[in-house]
């Protein structure tokens, strides 16, 4: 049984009625098939003469759409033909209430017309994504189909392949956005009466580039940090600092590009973060600015440090994730009473410094509602650089900068954490260092909004299980779906596998942190 609550649900078909579809020996028919709602989306199956039809074989197409297409119909294909949808993920199978009919005519010279879609699409896809335009035309004798995009011949458009009548194009861009004209003539009536139009969009999620890492600014000075944003629909943009939205006053002045910090000051100091989103997706990228008293030169990425180092004191053993005591100012440090004695620091050139701030590979965004994957690696790795001993990770809900910070240590091998028991539609600062010979190093800053709670699943009642002889899947059709078969009855579902989570054995509890003595 479905576990409640998950997004991978079927949901019921919608009560029809029957449909009697009509089309001309030799023509296309098409089969509608309105799919319910899935997640992920549905896979369509059809009953053709009471055998399942589980991909395109013959003169059978099915199309992404759901839609059934019967080429050079023929009185063979006359009968009752049923859809059914199947989740490749919980392997759940349900079918449509009703059946429609085919019926093939023979009749004397008829118009070209279109049959399929019956009037004018809007198509939004993302960037990237393959895009069928499915068009079907019927008339006697069979019309020839032709395709335009912007009043100009696709024919000479190299991203563009047909399948019968129908146009494909297998990796979107941009200039795949535009008005596209599919026409039949079949030399009956007015040359130019059949013709169907497709508003194709293409969205691009946004990108965000920064021009510098790290900005370094005396006091009284003005920093300006600059985000080049780009996106289909334009992006709107969110400037943050620590992880905490900025608005517009009289030392911040935001635009959409550039954020300006009017008479710096060591309050100023922080990661910035410059964040895009709009309706397919989200990007971000971070700028640290540092501050500098007039006349004194700050190296990037290095403090100041004696030429022996205290070694960091590695996280305490396995454990629960700590606490951090509220409104605690400082950084992750370990206990100084727990410090042994100092010992040498060094690099491939000498003194090591600090390690930089991991590049965080996470989205900002999640589907889950209650958890978060966390990816990283090392910015810079080799001989030439002191060795991790481990990093340190720490959470919270930035609706309310009082909570308590949940802390992980985690060993130098392991570059990934799931972070747990969160809120759903909530929006979390994550901060995390590497942790070397040198002490704590650079911080990475990322924020991230977890998945809305779905609505409840209407679960099945007895009465609308599947029967026996209703379509299945195997492994082999949902994996290879250009290989169609028709099948007296459906495979056998295997069972379905168990995941199971990482464990997070390994995972370190950080002690209170106490005032160096």
């Amino acid at each position: 049984m479905q576990k409640k609550g998950l997004r991978e649900d079927l949901q019921d078909f919608k009560l029809d009625v029957q449909h009697v579809i009509e089309v001309d020996e030799g023509n296309t028919a098409v089969i509608a098939c309105h799919l319910p709602e899935s997640h992920p989306k549905a896979q369509v199956r059809y009953s053709v003469k009471h055998e399942w039809l589980e991909a395109s074989r013959d003169n059978y197409l099915i199309m992404p759409s759901g839609n059934l297409q019967i080429v050079n119909a023929s009185q063979e294909d006359e009968g009752m033909y049923k859809c059914a949808a199947y989740n490749p993920v919980t392997q759940e199978v349900k079918t449509s209430g009703t059946s429609d009919r085919l019926r093939v005519r023979r009749s004397t010279a008829e118009a070209a017309r279109i049959i399929y879609p019956p009037e004018a699409q809007t198509i939004v896809v993302t960037k990237g994504q393959s895009l069928i335009l499915e068009c079907v035309a019927g008339g006697i004798p069979p019309p020839r189909v032709t395709w335009a995009k912007d009043g100009s011949s696709v024919a000479s458009y190299n991203k563009t392949r047909f399948l019968l009548s129908n146009l494909l194009i297998d990796t979107t861009s941009e200039e795949d956005s535009g008005t596209y004209r599919c026409m039949a003539d079949n030399g009956v009536g007015d040359p130019g009466a059949a013709v169907i139009l497709y508003n194709v969009q293409v969205f691009e999620p946004p990108e965000v580039t920064m021009e510098l890492s790290q900005l370094v600014i005396p006091w009284g000075q003005s920093a300006k940090l600059t985000c080049e944003v780009r996106g289909n629909p334009p992006p709107s943009v969110l400037w943050l600092r620590n992880a905490v939205p900025l608005t517009s006053s009289q030392r911040l002045r935001l635009s959409r590009r550039a954020l300006r910090v009017v008479s710096v000051g060591p309050e100023d100091e922080g990661v910035y973060q410059c964040m895009a989103e709009n309706e397919v997706g989200s990007a971000h990228a971070v700028v640290q600015l540092r501050t500098a008293r007039p006349g004194t030169t700050l190296r990037p990425w290095r403090d100041a440090k004696p030429a022996t180092a205290t070694p960091p004191v590695p996280p305490p053993g396995p454990g629960s994730p700590a606490q951090m005591p509220k409104g605690h100012p400082g950084p992750l440090r370990p206990p100084a009473s727990a410090q042994p004695a100092p010992l040498p620091c060094l690099g491939e050139q000498g003194q090591a410094a600090p390690a930089e701030a991991p590049v965080i590979l996470s989205s900002p965004r999640t589907s889950k509602t209650d958890s978060y994957e966390l990816v990283w690696r090392l910015r810079h790795e080799g001989s030439g650089w002191a060795p991790i001993l481990y990093y340190v990770v720490k959470h919270r809900k930035v609706t309310n900068s009082s909570d308590d910070w949940t802390i992980s240590g985690i060993p130098a091998s392991q570059h990934r954490l799931t972070l747990t028991r969160l809120d759903p539609g909530s929006l979390y600062e994550v901060e995390m260092a590497a942790y070397n010979c040198a002490g704590e190093g650079q911080t990475a800053m990322v924020t991230f909004r977890t998945g809305r709670r779905p609505k409840p699943e209407i679960m099945a009642s007895k009465e609308q299980q599947i029967q026996r002889d209703d379509p299945g899947a195997s492994p082999q059709s949902s994996s290879q779906p250009d290989h169609g078969r028709l099948s007296r009855k459906p495979p056998a579902a295997p069972r379905a596998g168990l995941t199971s989570s990482q464990n997070w054995n390994q995972v370190h509890c950080l002690r209170r942190l106490t005032a160096a003595g």
